[in-house]
């Protein structure tokens, strides 16, 4: 079967849990209609960001960001590295960002923006 997502890995669910559950301990970053949102470590050291799609939220949310995000690469965009849909299980792995996300950011009293 052809990847038609061509430049995304796709990872097994014993690599996401390996990944979300590094050192013994599993780190949230937050949370959202779709997902809750993990650190995790790459074997390669890399520290990515993991999304656990809800299983409420699969009718269409997973195919949706999978579709669009494997085909934009932007410096200003947060690159999606992989997937992973195991058992009933959607993941996707994101490159991680160290200051939050852009909510956050637009809503933090030092923000830069004016809403």
């Amino acid at each position: 079967m052809i990847n038609r997502w061509s430049g995304l890995y796709k990872f097994s669910k014993g690599e996401i849990e390996k990944a979300i559950n590094y050192a013994n301990s599993k780190i949230c970053l937050g949370s959202g209609s779709a997902g809750q949102v993990y650190q995790g470590v790459l074997p390669s050291g890399q520290l990515v960001a993991i999304k656990h799609i809800h299983k409420s939220a699969m009718s269409g949310s997973f195919m949706r960001e999978v579709e669009g995000l494997s085909k934009v690469r932007h410096p200003n965009l947060v690159c999606l590295f992989g997937y992973c849909d195991d058992g009933g299980d959607q993941y996707l792995v994101y490159e991680y960002c160290a200051n939050g996300n852009l909510a956050q950011n637009l809503l933090s009293k030092n923000s830069y923006f004016e809403l």
